[in-house]
């Protein structure tokens, strides 16, 4: 009997053990997890030591797992990323893979960018913004991946995954030999870039990385024969559109209307690429994080009326106003625009109602930690809804006159 009685007991106690344990995980989980039962992928990276990312330009060694339907895990890489942005308390991140690799359903690749939308109360306008670029089949356009993230234990809000703005075969597809140029007022010490000779455009050169002065020399004349051409008295009849892509300007230009991106007149984060013997084509779009009305005043959804363009000499307006002004430009913009407004904008509005619902919960616990926006998701949600309509019935207005 006593060794029935004592093998009981070591049950009892084993079994104690158990369920403490078992209530120590949950409630630590519980502790970490103010998303509770989560819809969206989660991303947990814990650098080497644990150490801070304080740096945009200097990579540190982490482990990345994604949990989720698309799971992954393994040693990365990661840094800061942005420019204005990264002073902000919530900062964007990229990260490195050691090899290439498709993540959360996306196209294989090694660099990947975690956009935090600080500015952002909706947490859904650079999703909106890449929609409407899917919407009008602009190649080369992003793919918005809604996660939680976590760096070293600590909860860091919703996020956008998204892939890294570069020359790849799956990514923006223009060779070896191709031409990606940014054209972007803030320029890092690294980077290799040139003033246009007339308007004096900031004109990075993120691909070809460029060895020699020649190679440099060979883009700068390229680039500026085609600022010559809009310049030039007998613009827009001089054959300029020979050198530039009408179409991808026109739906350019509708995305950015729409969504009020005012950053084309410094210009900031305005791509151009070019296939070798091609044209120079404006795209992909990028960087919404100023937009919907957010430049004027810096409140959203003021003012649905706002024009794109500014009035006076910022470098990236007098160019690109001027090249809008084309009337095979307007024509384009105004058959792009019709046929957008009566096949795909309900699409659009559908799209930020389906991306609420997914992010719903994620927008909750990124409220609890930042503070942005409205506490009520759902006003901010028909806000946007609301400028966008609006929005959409100021364009109807513009191409009345086109």
């Amino acid at each position: 009997m006593n060794f029935f009685r004592i093998l009981n007991e070591f049950h009892l106690k084993n079994l104690f053990g158990v369920l403490v344990l078992f209530f120590l995980l949950n409630c630590e989980r519980t502790e970490e997890s103010p998303v509770g039962q989560a819809s969206l992928p989660v991303l947990r990276i814990t650098t080497e030591n644990k150490l801070a990312i304080n740096s945009k330009d200097v990579y540190q060694k982490a482990f990345l797992s994604i949990e989720g339907e698309n799971e992954f895990s393994d040693e990365v890489e990661i840094r800061g990323r942005g420019n204005t942005t990264w002073n902000f308390q919530k900062k964007p991140y990229k990260i490195k893979l050691k090899e290439k690799t498709g993540l959360l359903g996306l196209e294989s690749g090694k660099k990947w960018v975690l956009l935090a939308n600080y500015l952002d109360p909706s947490l859904m306008q650079n999703a909106v913004a890449m929609e409407i670029g899917h919407l009008l089949d602009m190649p080369y356009t992003n793919h918005i991946v809604p996660v939680d993230l976590w760096i070293n234990n600590e909860y860091l809000g919703n996020y956008m995954f998204t892939e890294q703005v570069e020359v790849k075969e799956i990514r923006i597809d223009i060779g070896e030999e191709g031409i990606l140029l940014s054209l972007d007022t803030i320029i890092d010490a690294d980077e290799t870039y040139f003033n246009s000779t007339i308007y004096k455009l900031p004109v990075i050169v993120k691909h070809p990385e460029i060895s020699n002065s020649v190679d440099l020399e060979r883009i700068e004349q390229d680039f500026n024969e085609l600022e010559r051409r809009v310049y030039s008295d007998d613009f827009p009849n001089n054959n300029y559109l020979e050198l530039f892509d009408a179409e991808a300007m026109a739906k350019y230009l509708i995305v950015y209307t729409l969504t009020c991106n005012e950053e084309i007149n410094h210009p900031k984060s305005t791509y151009i690429h070019k296939k070798k013997g091609h044209k120079f084509t404006v795209g992909p779009i990028w960087d919404f994080d100023w937009a919907f009305s957010f430049e004027q005043n810096q409140i959203h959804y003021t003012n649905p009326t706002r024009p794109l363009f500014w009035e006076g000499n910022a470098k990236g307006t007098l160019f690109f106003k001027r090249i809008a002004s084309d009337p095979k430009i307007k024509y384009l913009i105004k058959t792009q625009w019709e046929d957008f407004r009566s096949n795909d904008f309900n699409k659009l509005i559908n799209f930020v109602d389906s991306y609420a619902k997914n992010i719903e919960a994620s927008r909750k616990a990124d409220y609890k930690k930042w503070q942005k926006g409205e506490e009520d998701f759902n006003m901010e949600k028909e806000a946007l809804k609301n400028w966008l309509t609006r929005r959409a019935s100021y364009l109807d207005d513009l191409m009345a006159g086109y």
